[in-house]
């Protein structure tokens, strides 16, 4: 049996997770995930997730690019211009390209 401590589904949690993640690197997509699952603070994760996306971790940008998409299809209110400006910059990202290019889809059909 393997124990695992509960995820903290929020902003707040996200965060902290940046802040661990030299120690548990795939821990942030997991806690946004569920911070966006969980709903709410659809503002902060947006801004959050663009600091993300212009960041110099690849895979934190490849889950910046990601969250986006998530959230343009569980919120849909997001800053359409802002946040498609930064998908297009990171389009060219060898490791958030895709992450971004699938994003862009989403957005732009809402």
């Amino acid at each position: 049996m393997t124990w695992s401590e509960p995820v903290d589904a929020s902003p707040t949690g996200v965060r902290s997770a940046l802040v661990r993640l030299a120690v548990a690197r795939g821990r942030v997509g997991q806690v946004m995930g569920a911070a966006i699952a969980a709903g709410g603070g659809y503002a902060e994760l947006e801004a959050l997730s663009l600091e993300m996306i212009a960041g110099a971790d690849p895979e934190i940008r490849r889950v910046g690019a990601w969250a986006l998409g998530q959230l343009a299809v569980r919120h849909g209110g997001l800053d359409r211009d802002r946040v498609l400006t930064a998908l297009r910059r990171c389009l060219l990202d060898p490791v958030a390209g895709d992450a971004a290019n699938e994003a862009m889809g989403v957005v732009l059909a809402l």
